[in-house]
């Protein structure tokens, strides 16, 4: 079990997952990625307390995008959201996501530098500070 702050990668994509954790490598946070239901279930169970922002692919299988995010949101401290989705233009889906707590959503196929980017606008004064002036 790590003791650094960690950012959760919940999708089937390791493109992604691949883009994240080289982007992130000299920031002080661990990236984990769970790319089915059963596992982002295990680390949200088992390392709640330690997840900063999670990034939740609504369309993930064995689990429930939504629902996870409202199970995220009852905790404390609270993680900040991200929702990834391929719904490309679903008003009514983004606005249920966001009263269940999501922080931003990101729709997919994106380039991985919108990822980074919404990460750097929930959390600036530590992704801001391994990347200076981007």
């Amino acid at each position: 079990m790590t003791t650094a702050p960690i950012i959760l990668i919940a999708d089937r994509n390791e493109d992604a997952l691949k883009y994240l954790k080289e982007e992130l490598a000299t920031t002080d946070y661990e990236v984990l990625h769970a790319k089915d239901g059963q596992e982002v279930l295990s680390i949200v169970d088992t390392q709640t307390f330690q997840i900063a922002v999670a990034v939740i692919e609504l369309e993930m299988p064995g689990v429930n995008g939504l629902n996870l995010i409202g199970r995220l949101t009852t905790q404390q401290p609270k993680p900040r959201k991200i929702i990834a989705t391929t719904f490309l233009d679903f008003e009514p889906l983004f606005e249920v996501a966001k009263y269940m707590g999501a922080d931003a959503i990101v729709v997919k196929p994106r380039p991985e530098e919108t990822w980074v980017g919404k990460l750097r606008q929930l959390l600036p004064e530590r992704l801001d500070d391994a990347h200076p002036g981007t």
